[in-house]
C-alpha cells in the first residue's frame, strides 16, 4: 500500500500541506485557535499553547484531571472543563488560571454562547443515576439556571448527552426520548420533539431550518411508523434523523454504535444542502413544499471496522470529505486519513492524493479527529497531532 507518513513528516501529495507535527503524553482531547495559537487539552489534564505557525510549545498547564470536553473562549480566557468539574478559564499568553466554577464531575456537551455555557450534568454524584439536568451557567456572575429535567444515556457515556445552540437565540437538548428547545434568555420552553425508544442521539446540528442527527432505537425491526406528522423509515437501530419544520424524515444506515459517527452540513446553494452521516452521502433539498433525502451512498473503501467519515469540510469552494481508514494484521497497520473531494455536478467524490497515515495500530488506539481553523486542519490522532493547511497547488 503507498501512503504518505504523516509522522515521519512526508508532505501529502494534495492541495493539503503539513505544517508541523507532535505527540502528547496522552489522547489529545479537544483544541481550540485563539489568534496565533493553538490551544489542545488531553486525557492527562494537560493544557498545551502552540504557536500555530510553527508548533512550538509556547506554555504548558494542568487541570485537576483529564478534560475530554471541547474548550472555548471568553474574555480572553481559554476554558477547560475537567472530569473532576473544575471549570477552569487561563490566560491564552501565559496559562495562568485567572477563574474556576466547580460543577458536577458528571457534567457534558458544554457549548458556549455570550458569556454563558449550556450542558447536562446528572441531578447527583452517584454513576448510576439517569436523571439528568439541562443547565445555564452565566461566565460573568456564576449564576446558575436549570431549563429541564429528564433521563440521559447511561450505557454509552457522555458523547451521545447533545447539546446544540440553534439560530435567534434558542438552545436544544436531548433528554431521552426528547429534544427540547428552550429560549436562551428567558429558558422557556419553545419546542418539542418525541423521539420514541431512542436511547442515543449522536452528532446533532443545524442546517438552514432544520436538523440533521443519527439516533440509537431499541427495536431494530420498525419500519414505517408514525409519530403525528414525522414518519421514520428505517429497518436499522441507527437511522439518520431530518427534522425540518414541517416534517421528520429517516434513511436508514448501517453503523455498528451511533456515538462513533460524525455529521455534517454543507450548504449547495437554492436551499440544498450535501449531508453526511456516519459513511453516507445524502442530497436534501425542498421542491413544492416537499423537503427530499436522496441518497448518494457511502464513501469508498468501506471494508474494516474502522473505516468511516472524520468529517465534512469546505475551504474557499472545494467540498473535502476526510475518511478514516484502518489497516491490521500488515506491514503498513495503523490508522490513516484519505481525503476526498466532493465534486458537485457528478455528484460523486474524489481521492485527493494518497491516505496520510496518522497514527499506529494499537491496543486502545483510534483514527483521528479533524479540527478546521479556516484554511487550517488539525488531526488530532490520540497521543500524535498533525497540523496542515490548504494551498490551492493542483
Amino acid at each position: 500500500m503507498h501512503y504518505i507518513n504523516l509522522e515521519r513528516k512526508q508532505q501529502p501529495d494534495s492541495p493539503l500541506e503539513l505544517r508541523w507535527t507532535g505527540k502528547a503524553r496522552t489522547v489529545v482531547s479537544a483544541a481550540v485557535c485563539a489568534g496565533e495559537q493553538i490551544i489542545l487539552a488531553d486525557w492527562s489534564a494537560n493544557v498545551t499553547a502552540l504557536d500555530a505557525d510553527t508548533g512550538k510549545k509556547q506554555w504548558s498547564t494542568r487541570a485537576e484531571e483529564g478534560i475530554i470536553e471541547q474548550l472555548f473562549l471568553f474574555d480572553g480566557l481559554v476554558w477547560a472543563l475537567d472530569l473532576k468539574g473544575n471549570l477552569n478559564g487561563y490566560e491564552m499568553a501565559t496559562g495562568q488560571c485567572r477563574a474556576s466554577y466547580p460543577l458536577t464531575p458528571q457534567s457534558w456537551g458544554l457549548r458556549h454562547a455570550d458569556g454563558h455555557i449550556y450542558f447536562i450534568e446528572r441531578v447527583d454524584r452517584s454513576w448510576s443515576t439517569r436523571r439528568g439536568r439541562a443547565v445555564r451557567l452565566d461566565l460573568r456572575s456564576g449564576e446558575r439556571a436549570v431549563f429541564a429535567e429528564g433521563l440521559f444515556d447511561t450505557e454509552n457515556g457522555y458523547r451521545n448527552n447533545t447539546v446544540l445552540l440553534h439560530k435567534e437565540g434558542t438552545v436544544l437538548f436531548f433528554l431521552m426520548p426528547d429534544i427540547v428547545k428552550f429560549d436562551m434568555a428567558s429558558g422557556a420552553l419553545l419546542q418539542r420533539w418525541n423521539i420514541p425508544q431512542c436511547r442515543a442521539l449522536s452528532g446533532l446540528i443545524a442546517f438552514g431550518d432544520s436538523l440533521l442527527g443519527i439516533t440509537d432505537v431499541e427495536k431494530p425491526t420498525l419500519s414505517g411508523w408514525r409519530v403525528g406528522t414525522a414518519e421514520y423509515l428505517t429497518h436499522n437501530p441507527n437511522p439518520l434523523l431530518v427534522i425540518t419544520p414541517t416534517q421528520t424524515l429517516g434513511y436508514p444506515l448501517v453503523a455498528n454504535g451511533v456515538y462513533d459517527y460524525t455529521t455534517g452540513a454543507i450548504c449547495l446553494g437554492e436551499g440544498r444542502y450535501l449531508l453526511e452521516a456516519g459513511e453516507w452521502l445524502f442530497l436534501y433539498g425542498s421542491d413544492a413544499g416537499q423537503c427530499a433525502l436522496q441518497s448518494l451512498g457511502p464513501l469508498p473503501n468501506r471494508r474494516g471496522w474502522g473505516n468511516r467519515s472524520a468529517g465534512l469540510f469546505k475551504v474557499e469552494d472545494t467540498i473535502l470529505i476526510f475518511q478514516r481508514q484502518e489497516r491490521v494484521h500488515s506491514e503498513d497497520e495503523g490508522y490513516y486519513l484519505q481525503a476526498y473531494e466532493y465534486v458537485v455536478e457528478a455528484q460523486t467524490v474524489r481521492p485527493l492524493g494518497l491516505p496520510l497515515k496518522t497514527n499506529p495500530h494499537g491496543r486502545n488506539y483510534r483514527g483521528a479527529s479533524i479540527d478546521q481553523f479556516d484554511r487550517g486542519f488539525l488531526l488530532r490522532a490520540d497521543a500524535r497531532y498533525h497540523y496542515l493547511t490548504w494551498t490551492n497547488k493542483d
